[in-house]
């Protein structure tokens, strides 16, 4: 890390890295960043997974309702299949 400066900032020495016109972190600027960084992480995992499950039950509610009609649809086609044997005239 060579281009350091060691400047004065309010009653403490910090590294500054004019290169990137910024003092570098502390370490506790670091666990601070890396706290924040894996609540963010944690965060985004929750709602992913919560997306995950509404869109899980969105799936399972679409195939019970699509399950519902095709039973239906099977049952009035047997009933129909019923009528027209009774319907038909015997021998023919």
């Amino acid at each position: 890390m060579r281009g350091l400066h060691l400047e004065a900032d309010g009653e403490r020495l910090r590294l500054y890295d004019p290169e990137r016109g910024a003092y570098l972190m502390s370490p506790r600027e670091v666990r601070a960043a890396l706290v924040r960084e894996a609540e963010a992480r944690a965060e985004a995992q929750a709602r992913v997974r919560r997306e995950q499950a509404r869109a899980r039950r969105e799936a399972d509610a679409e195939e019970a309702d699509a399950r519902a009609a095709a039973e239906a649809e099977v049952e009035r086609l047997r009933r129909e299949i019923e009528e027209l044997r009774r319907a038909r005239p015997a021998g023919g």
